[in-house]
């Protein structure tokens, strides 16, 4: 799986097609063309990819033995927005682009090195910190999962798949003190409560700080087998002059999933892969969802795609994409989480993706206000139309008027509501060969003219 975890690709405004005026209570009407509305996950991007050595237990209170061999960087990059940030303020007269090169460069350098044996990933975090004393003179203490990012730190995310919904948080900051959380993307819970047993050591340089990890990660479902994966990324916060810097480059967030690093143990995969998902227009009751599955490897491929229990058979050549669809339900408006394994012939999942759907309601109606003065300037009405039909049409109607006008993907007018009553309703209804699509209706309340006499 590549890049990107989710992205949801909504309808903007569009150009005017044309304009003409309306009837009796339909005024300067207005029609827009809209893009459809789609969910469209594309995977298959460059991604950032490392080999992960396997090798004896190294030493884990800060010294050297058996790290000889780890896969080691020292390249992390600040937060592009916050060295874009950095840059508007040293442009000048200048162009600000000129000094981002240098501003992507933390002035408070860190180091990584990791390593693996069957059962437990070792991380060693050597982050540089010239005022480490003044740190260290500070009495404050935090319980487990305190408010340790406010302090110096580093923040190491890893998952078993960066297009998965869940990934591990452990963050430790320069006294030792541990956040670490089990977290989901898409709901909100107690990630706190995860609370496992690990290895860990802080250690200290005249202007250093180096933490070392000793983490069980194949109890959490996190493999360490040859030819397997983990999607790691590992944050730094400089506290002095609150950088924010990163292994593998991020926009402004750590836990950016696309942009995490994919470390592969031992040897690269040539696993057949998940590369996109997408599903068009999603609407209130039955969607598709299409899922595009790669094969870079040397041998046909058989296996099977899961999404919400329901299976379908995988049969790929060597080289080869296939286009796979399923039937997604929505049972309400609003985001829809959907998520598809990859399964190979023995039924363990090789790779998984998870993306969010903006499931729309048919037909979406705005007026610019609810409360009508009379004698005062028409109301604005805006209808988005999400299931436009070939032949469909809008019926309008308010008080004793009515018109149907052809429907398009945006139609706006001007109306002014019947001021008989106290109240008005003003009804649209989507029609399709008469048939009713969808209908909404809004209550306007009707005051008199303040200056009548």
């Amino acid at each position: 799986m590549r890049l990107s975890w989710y992205f949801i690709v909504a309808a903007a405004a569009g150009t005017m097609a044309w304009q003409t005026v309306g009837g009796e209570l339909v005024k300067n009407l207005k029609f827009k063309i809209l893009p459809v509305n789609a969910m469209n996950i594309q995977l298959s991007a460059d991604r950032t990819e490392a080999v992960l050595p396997r090798g004896a237990a190294p030493d884990l209170k800060g010294g050297s033995r058996n790290w000889d061999k780890a896969w080691t960087s020292g390249r992390f990059t600040v937060t592009y927005k916050q060295a874009v940030d950095y840059a508007h303020a040293l442009q000048g007269g200048g162009e600000w682009r000129e000094w981002l090169t240098k501003t992507l460069v933390p002035r408070a350098a860190t180091q990584v090195k990791m390593l693996c044996d069957d059962k437990t990933l070792y991380i060693q975090i050597k982050s540089t910190q010239k005022r480490l004393a003044e740190l260290l003179r500070n009495p404050a203490k935090f319980k487990r999962d305190g408010a340790v990012w406010t302090n110096d730190n580093v923040d190491v995310l890893l998952t078993a798949n960066r297009n998965s919904n869940e990934y591990y948080q452990i963050l430790v900051d320069c006294k030792g003190n541990v956040y670490d959380a089990h977290q989901f993307r898409n709901k909100m819970h107690d990630a706190k409560t995860w609370n496992p047993d690990y290895y860990k050591h802080v250690s200290y340089g005249r202007d250093f700080w180096c933490l070392t990890l000793a983490l069980p990660v194949t109890q959490w479902n996190l493999s360490l087998k040859d030819g397997a994966f983990i999607d790691c990324n590992i944050g730094r916060v400089e506290i002095f002059n609150r950088e924010n810097s990163t292994m593998s480059p991020v926009i402004s967030e750590f836990k950016q999933a696309d942009r995490f690093c994919r470390f592969w143990i031992v040897r690269k995969s040539d696993l057949p892969e998940i590369v996109s998902l997408q599903m068009d227009n999603p609407l209130p009751g039955k969607n598709t969802l299409q899922v595009a599955v790669s094969n870079p490897g040397k041998q046909s491929f058989a296996g099977t795609l899961v999404s919400e229990k329901v299976k379908l058979p995988v049969n790929i050549a060597p080289g080869a994409k296939k286009v796979y669809s399923f039937d997604c339900n929505a049972e309400k408006v609003g985001k829809r989480l959907c998520q598809v394994q990859l399964l190979d012939c023995k039924n363990v999942a090789i790779d998984q993706a998870a993306g969010e759907a903006l499931v729309r309601s048919p037909m979406e109606v705005k007026v610019s206000s609810l409360e009508y003065i009379e004698g005062s300037s028409p109301l604005h009405a805006s209808i988005v139309i999400n299931d436009l039909r070939k032949n469909a049409k809008l019926e309008i109607s308010c008080g004793g008027k009515k018109e149907v006008i052809k429907a398009a993907s945006t139609v706006e007018f001007d109306f002014v509501p019947d001021c008989s009553g106290a109240s008005a309703d003003f009804k649209v209804v989507l029609l399709d060969g008469g048939k009713v699509v969808a209908s909404d209706s809004k209550k306007i309340q009707i005051s008199g003219d303040p200056f009548y006499e």
